[in-house]
């Protein structure tokens, strides 16, 4: 298990994260991390991979307190950055190998993950030949074939179609039975189909760490309302909007929290978009 006790990572003068208390690794779960862009998900991960180390505070592993020295943690997990720079005239199969072997680990799981994500034509196929959704489907079989306790990954659906998602919702279901899988992500939809809990950071902190109809459980009243343009500004005046439909010449719908709703308003069920939306806006309206 990995302990995180009041830990603060900066870059220059700026805090990137604060004060994080977080324990991972306790439960085989998935975990979703959830933040806007710059909240420092890419920054947590390469933490928790052992890549970064903490201006203050403490990292712990099974109980023990870590220094300088992140190996232990590096051999715990697998992490996958979001950025992971790709030779284009390397086969697909000789990847995952090279990166497996680089650590002493073998590739008995590939070629079952390579069919798993549909890519079992593609093995010997160079990199540099195929999509972006396909190099990243590419990237996951190292990161499943490595059978790490931890698995750590930066945006892994972000170059997937609905299918190649699906897929990779199939394999957490899986996969997560015998180990923690962390991911950051923007798509909520995933976190509901996949994740048992969610971390979400803002300014620099942790907002909230629970599972994932508790966060849902935090949003306030949530309302819908047609309208022109004109009552469209209004709205996003005196709420939070969570969502906007057109449905004609200046007509829309618009979904908003609200403690004030007006008076054309109709209540409706908050969603996880709502929740996430409300408690990340810095808004209190």
């Amino acid at each position: 298990m990995i302990e995180l006790s009041d830990v603060t990572l900066s870059y220059g003068e700026i805090d990137v994260l604060q004060g994080i208390d977080l324990s991972l690794g306790a439960d085989c779960d998935v975990v979703a991390l959830l933040g806007r862009n710059g909240a420092g998900k890419s920054t947590l991960l390469s933490l928790l991979a052992g890549m970064t180390r903490q201006a203050a505070g403490s990292v712990s592993l099974d109980g023990t307190v870590l220094g300088a020295d992140r190996s232990r943690l590096r051999r715990n997990g697998t992490w996958l950055p979001q950025d992971l720079r790709l030779d284009p005239q390397v086969s697909a199969l000789a990847f995952v190998k090279h990166l497996l072997g680089l650590r002493g680990l073998p590739a008995d799981d590939a070629a079952e993950l390579f069919e798993f994500f549909g890519l079992g034509w593609a093995v010997r196929r160079p990199l540099g030949s195929m999509s972006g959704g396909e190099r990243q489907r590419v990237a996951l079989v190292y990161a499943f074939a490595a059978d790490s306790p931890l698995v750590l990954l930066d945006e892994p659906t972000q170059a997937l179609d609905p299918w190649e998602r699906l897929r990779f919702a199939e394999l957490l279901a899986e996969r997560a039975a015998r180990r923690t899988v962390m991911y950051a992500t923007h798509f909520i939809a995933d976190v509901e189909a996949t994740a048992s809990r969610v971390v979400v950071l803002h300014d620099a902190g942790i907002a909230f760490d629970g599972p994932v109809h508790a966060l849902s459980a935090t949003a306030p009243d949530v309302y819908v309302c047609e309208g022109d343009e004109k009552i469209m500004a209004h709205i996003a005046d005196v709420a939070q909007v969570t969502g906007l439909a057109r449905l004609g010449p200046d007509r829309y719908r618009a979904r908003f929290a609200t403690k004030c709703p007006p008076d054309e308003a109709t209540r409706v069920e908050p969603t996880l978009t709502d929740a996430y939306l409300v408690l990340t806006s810095g808004l209190d309206r």
